[in-house]
């Protein structure tokens, strides 16, 4: 983390420089776990869009959310910004997070896979932390968040058959007592 230092001009002196362990990131992120409800997690990527700190399943933690091109993989492994590892075991293959990803200036909403989650589709947010260029992102299974809407389907579903049959429960004894004097009237006139 750094600060331009200014002096009494507004002129810049020097640099503060402080760094910490990414340990103490990867805990705050790890705090940040169900922040946004039930089984929601948060991801932090570097500008290659390597994970490096996650608050759900540590699977793929320092592992690219998409391949790069090899030539690419070659340049950060040789500057050390990606772990040293072959290159089939840098990334894992969410090719849709990475184009969420690509967009997040027009659309930092978007759906996709992840690891943490397996097969389930997740809504993501994302943010830009504008001091490293770094991405946050948050999501949630798609099932877990339309949950509450489900429940609130049943509970309609349910209310217009009550209401669907207590019309037919009515309509039928009116239909009774409406036509009991024709009724009535009927065999009277048959009688005579």
């Amino acid at each position: 983390v750094g600060a331009r230092i200014l002096d009494a001009e507004n002129k810049p002196a020097g640099m503060l420089m402080a760094g910490y362990p990414l340990s103490v990131v990867q805990a705050l992120v790890r705090e940040s776990k169900g922040l946004a409800g039930e089984g929601s997690y948060g991801v932090l990527l570097d500008r290659n869009y390597l994970r490096i700190a996650m608050s759900g399943s540590q699977e793929g933690l320092y592992q690219l959310v998409a391949p790069l091109p090899e030539a690419e993989a070659q340049k950060l492994l040789a500057s050390g910004q990606l772990p040293n590892r072959p290159l089939d075991e840098l990334a894992t293959d969410f090719q849709e997070f990475s184009a969420g990803l690509d967009n997040i200036v027009s659309t930092p909403f978007f759906a996709s896979q992840d690891i943490g989650t397996g097969e389930a589709l997740n809504s993501m947010a994302v943010v830009r932390l504008e001091s490293q260029g770094w991405l946050m992102v948050f999501m949630q299974s798609q099932p877990i968040i339309l949950k509450p809407v489900e429940a609130q389907t049943r509970t309609i579903i349910l209310a217009a058959s009550i209401i669907a049959g207590l019309t037919v429960l009515i309509a039928t004894g009116l239909a009774q007592i409406i036509s009991q004097p024709i009724v009535r009237l009927t065999k009277v006139a048959e009688k005579a």
